[in-house]
């Protein structure tokens, strides 16, 4: 599916381009209405929504998956970001990040990549909602014949175990 092409995509460009921006907003207490974001945070749901343009033709898709492969550890300006493969895990530890408002600020959570006449923009919005960490990305590509939008609502819970958890494998990626 081409929605899953446009995550790969997005994560793509974020880091081979986005860690040398420089951030626009030096903001960096947590909002009001954000509970105390340190500590770790597990992927338990997620609702995928969007739709691609191909030649004029539309296809919608809204999906709703129950998975454990992402795990965020939230410290006072950076992120851990595991993600679970199949015979091993993965962990960037260089995701920086500031609160303004309801977004997530910088170049992991936010951003524009311009290439010849396609253009990929993404932003990230978190809230608290019923004990779960809520984040929201949400990512349009244009391209001349080609457009796609689609917005990942992520529920993330408190997590107290061990790194990383049982059930993921125990060796980290190479």
């Amino acid at each position: 599916m081409k929605h899953h092409f446009g995550i790969a995509l997005l994560l793509l460009f974020t880091l081979l381009f986005g860690f040398g921006c420089k951030e626009k907003n030096n903001s960096s207490s947590a909002s009001p209405d954000l509970p105390d974001l340190a500590g770790i945070w597990i992927l338990v749901k997620e609702n995928v929504i969007g739709y691609d343009i191909e030649d004029g033709k539309r296809k919608d898709w809204n999906e709703t998956n129950v998975l454990d492969e992402e795990i965020f550890q939230f410290n006072a300006n950076n992120v851990k970001w595991y993600t679970k493969e199949e015979t091993c895990y993965e962990v960037d530890d260089t995701i920086t990040y500031k609160i303004s408002g309801k977004r997530l600020i910088g170049p992991f959570w936010e951003g524009t990549d311009s290439e010849e006449k396609n253009t990929t923009t993404w932003s990230t919005s978190i809230e608290y909602k019923n004990n779960y960490l809520v984040i929201t990305r949400a990512e349009n590509i244009k391209e001349p014949r080609y457009e796609s939008y689609e917005k990942i609502i992520q529920y993330f819970k408190k997590y107290t175990g061990t790194l990383p958890p049982s059930g993921w494998p125990k060796q980290m990626c190479q």
